[in-house]
């Protein structure tokens, strides 16, 4: 029987979006370039989720461990998008960007 995978990104469809609105308050003058290669690099898989955190810190000057803290003490759940992914899981394959933040801040590896 076939399976589909379907990938779900983290921030901006499970959760709210971060990153983006993080820049803004770190860096407002280079949002655009930043959030181009930064995201870019990690979304479709160049770079790893501590890749990402290192380079935004570096742009910043904080580490990447305080890049992650501050964006773990920010973002929401979208509710409705783990409702989604629980009923396509019984059908399909599910994998998430950034799968170590959603398997590690709360075990939601169930949903």
């Amino acid at each position: 029987m076939e399976k589909k995978v379907i990938f779900f990104d983290f921030f901006g469809v499970i959760s709210n979006e971060v990153g983006t609105n993080w820049l803004y308050n770190n860096m407002p003058d280079n949002v655009y370039t930043a959030k181009k290669e930064l995201f870019t690099n990690g979304d479709i898989g160049l770079w790893d989720e501590e890749k990402v955190f290192s380079e935004v810190g570096k742009l910043v000057n904080k580490s990447a461990q305080q890049v992650y803290d501050e964006w773990m003490n920010t973002f929401d759940l979208n509710i409705q998008t783990l409702n989604l992914i629980s009923r396509l899981r019984k059908k399909s394959s599910i994998s998430y960007c950034c799968s170590k933040i959603f398997h590690k801040k709360n075990n939601w590896s169930s949903h």
